[in-house]
């Protein structure tokens, strides 16, 4: 039997490995499905419009896309402009494919 330490210790180390897997989420895919299907450069304030997530929570999870290398994130003025780099793009076709074999 473990001890109440040892399972608040487990339950936060949980906490933490869902927290840092990002590709779990749906947004961060809808995300990365919406950069890859739309040729113009997009703001985080015009992508959190167009999917409709609040500036806050779309920094966050473009923080964490830009850590794992799917993106680049370039303040131009007082915006960042978003761009898919080659490994997201990769991502982002392989996404698409699954969902459209799920579609079937």
């Amino acid at each position: 039997m473990k001890s109440k330490k040892e399972e608040i210790a487990e339950r936060i180390t949980k906490l933490k490995s869902r927290k840092e897997d990002i590709m779990n989420t749906g947004i961060a895919r809808k995300i990365l499905r919406t950069l890859r299907n739309n040729p113009r450069t997009f703001s985080c304030t015009g992508l959190g419009k167009e999917l409709n997530i609040t500036y806050q929570h779309m920094v966050k999870i473009l923080r964490r896309l830009q850590e794992r290398k799917l993106i680049t994130m370039e303040l131009n003025g007082r915006e960042f402009k978003i761009h898919l780099i080659e490994k997201g793009v990769f991502v982002a076709d392989h996404l698409i494919k699954i969902e459209e074999i799920l579609k079937d």
